[in-house]
């Protein structure tokens, strides 16, 4: 359960911070320009929904 907990604490920051790096980027103006903030901004949200999915599923299964 502890490490459930972890996990979705992990979400979060994560989600939090790719969405801080995104209005970042777009209030500089830059956020096409820099290709690789982009990549690792992408991957960030993706990870993050990916284990937010996981964690949904293991915290609240769904009955078929």
């Amino acid at each position: 359960m502890k490490k459930d907990i972890l996990g979705a604490f992990f979400c979060l920051v994560n989600l939090i911070f790719s969405i801080w790096r995104l209005t970042n980027l777009i209030s500089r103006g830059n956020f096409f320009d820099n290709l690789f903030s982009y990549v690792i901004f992408i991957t960030l949200l993706l990870l993050s929904i990916i284990f937010l999915i996981l964690f949904i599923k293991t915290i609240a299964p769904f009955k078929d």
